[in-house]
């Protein structure tokens, strides 16, 4: 379910979360709403939770490295397939928490698009055996440099992507490094 830009709170989220009529829901998107870390305690604790396939509650400065640690906590959420903090205050610091949560190892995609995450975020994936199996990751408009993209190359893990997202910004030498590994499964788009 798309709820982008409802304006809705933790409040209404919990509504969502507790009926009755989307006990089958999976996907839930909150792009743009007022919610923010307690937004995603609530939804680990509700029925809701569980089952959610795809956690995109992103796009809201609320959602911090919080969110992180909550989710880290959360050893019954075995069914995320997508997570993406796009747009959000998450930092290095709370993609080192998600890289230890083994039961996040469900993930095939993550997103953390319009972060002020590092290439230190990117060498604690890099180095994590719990998104060994992730195909999609996006890191555009984020701090990736040329460490950040050695990471990504050198990385034991990451044999199942299908596709990465940069910016430009990483350097020539290191875009033409990360493709002899990925090949078109790399994009880089334009800052």
């Amino acid at each position: 379910a798309d709820f982008t830009q409802n304006r809705l709170t933790t409040d209404g989220v919990r509504a969502l979360a507790h009926s009755p009529v989307l006990s089958r829901l999976k996907k839930l998107r909150l792009y743009g709403n007022e919610v923010s870390d307690g937004t995603y305690e609530m939804l680990v604790a509700s029925p809701l939770g569980p089952r959610l396939t795809d956690w995109e509650i992103d796009g809201n400065s609320g959602v911090t490295s919080e969110a992180a640690y909550i989710l880290m906590r959360a050893a019954h959420l075995t069914n995320i397939r997508v997570l993406s903090f796009d747009n959000t205050n998450i930092t290095d610091s709370g993609v080192e928490v998600l890289c230890e949560a083994e039961h996040l190892a469900s993930v095939r995609e993550l997103d953390f698009r319009n972060t002020n995450l590092s290439h230190l975020a990117v060498r604690a994936l890099a180095r994590s055996p719990v998104f060994a199996d992730v195909e999609r990751l996006n890191f555009v408009k984020t701090w990736i440099n040329g460490f950040g993209a050695r990471f990504l190359r050198e990385s034991p893990y990451l044999k199942k992507v299908k596709f990465i997202a940069l910016y430009d910004a990483v350097p020539e030498a290191s875009q033409k490094k990360l493709r002899e590994r990925f090949g078109r499964k790399v994009e880089f788009g334009r800052i």
